[in-house]
């Protein structure tokens, strides 16, 4: 998979003009299956985001969970 894939995979765009997208952003402490993959210490605070994706009549299409380094990415909202 190219980055451009990636990119035109996590485009909301379509999602949202044709259904919803719901984001819910949690804090917790690193669980301990990423914690290598983050490059964190366990029992590091940080912010899981989870998204879920319907169509118009509200069937669910995808569900997905981001684990976000705080290291790495700061995450930002501008509504």
């Amino acid at each position: 998979m190219e980055m451009k894939d990636l990119d035109e995979m996590l485009d909301m765009t379509g999602y949202i003009e044709e259904g919803t997208v719901t984001q819910r952003f949690i804090p917790m402490m690193v669980p301990p299956e990423y914690s290598n993959l983050l490059n964190l210490e366990m029992g590091t605070p940080i912010i899981m985001v989870e998204c879920t994706i319907r169509d118009m009549v509200g069937k669910l299409v995808a569900i997905a969970k981001m684990y976000h380094n705080p290291k790495e990415k700061i995450i930002e909202m501008t509504l």
